[in-house]
């Protein structure tokens, strides 16, 4: 069995321009399980992000319909993503520095 909860999952992927530069994406999908467990479900991405710090300016590449957009759509693994509820706070929530 795959999972059967539904809701949104965070899953990070990679994307490497043609200079070899490298990216991380956070990615937030929106699941919906088969009703047969045997089968992954539906997923949707509904927001890309790239969190990396090289981040050249890719903004135009992961609005949805973009290359990368379109690239990491592909790509969700329900055994890779995290899912996210009600009480998803960072870990470094209230911590002072």
């Amino acid at each position: 069995m795959l999972t059967d909860k539904a809701g949104q999952y965070r899953q990070n992927h990679w994307w490497w321009d043609e200079y070899d530069n490298e990216y991380m994406l956070e990615a937030v999908w929106n699941y919906t399980p088969d009703d047969d467990d045997r089968y992954m479900g539906e997923s949707e991405l509904i927001e890309l992000e790239c969190v990396s710090k090289n981040a050249n300016d890719i903004d135009h590449l992961l609005n949805e319909g973009g290359d990368i957009w379109r690239y990491v759509e592909k790509d969700f693994d329900i055994i890779k993503a995290d899912r996210i509820d009600d009480y998803d706070i960072p870990d470094y929530y209230g911590v002072e520095y």
